[in-house]
């Protein structure tokens, strides 16, 4: 099967990319320029005596305010929860505590609101 335009021809038409169909020279696809919400960290950790710290490697900008932390049990049936959420001297998100079964295997991600 070969690939083709909008328009039905390979390469040329309005939707080639082909000739001067190939976006501005100053374009940046970048995952910067996303609209919506972003995974900024994701990971596992596994619990003692029911509860974990996770430091971020690097402050996330802004307040823990601006971010989701999701968190869900790899290992039993027993539900994990987020007990704190902590801010830097800088007011940056760095840290949050999650607490669940005594052992339990966590798989956490941190996203943002938009």
């Amino acid at each position: 099967m070969a690939a083709s335009s909008v328009t039905g021809l390979h390469k040329n038409g309005a939707g080639s990319a082909d000739g001067s169909n190939k976006g501005s020279e100053r374009m940046t696809l970048g995952v910067g320029h996303l609209i919506g919400p972003r995974v900024h960290a994701a990971n596992n950790v596994t619990l003692s005596g029911g509860v974990a710290t996770v430091t971020l490697g690097q402050p996330l900008t802004g307040s823990e305010d601006g971010y989701n932390v999701h968190v869900t049990s790899e290992s039993s049936g027993t539900t994990p929860w987020i007990s704190a959420k902590t801010d830097d001297a800088n007011g940056d998100f760095a840290s949050f505590a999650i607490a669940g079964g005594s052992t339990d295997l966590i798989a956490w991600s941190v996203i943002s609101h938009s």
